[in-house]
């Protein structure tokens, strides 16, 4: 599943490249789009640190409880799922007429929490 994500990533560039038509008329909409951004990663930090990591660590030191295994996923897959909505952002950007400049932090900074989450083991 973690390589579906990365492999979409050269893909919404490419469409974001190629695709030419601009919505973003409204000079708010750029706005709103970055305040989403930012609620986006304080959504990142949030379950990093309420989900993933707690759930994680629970894991390492009991390895058979269900529970966790289940809290720890979940968080997994917001945390990889809002690093996948900072990469539509800036998707959103460059097809809203805004440059690969203006659009590469978003490309970026969800890039990096995308490979961040490889796939690792859990326990011994």
């Amino acid at each position: 599943m973690w390589f579906v994500f990365i492999a979409t990533i050269p893909v919404y560039v490419f469409m974001g490249e190629t695709t030419r038509f601009s919505w973003l008329s409204s000079p708010v909409a750029g706005k709103i789009l970055i305040c989403y951004a930012a609620l986006n990663v304080l959504s990142v930090s949030w379950a990093l640190r309420k989900r993933y990591i707690p759930a994680l660590e629970s894991l390492r030191s009991q390895p058979e409880n269900t529970h966790d295994l289940v809290r720890w996923k979940a968080g997994w897959l917001i945390v990889i799922c809002n690093a996948t909505a900072l990469i539509l952002v800036g998707l959103a950007f460059r097809l809203g007429g805004r440059t690969l400049q203006q659009s590469l932090p978003f490309y970026l900074v969800g890039t990096f929490l995308s490979l961040w989450l490889w796939p690792r083991q859990v326990g011994s």
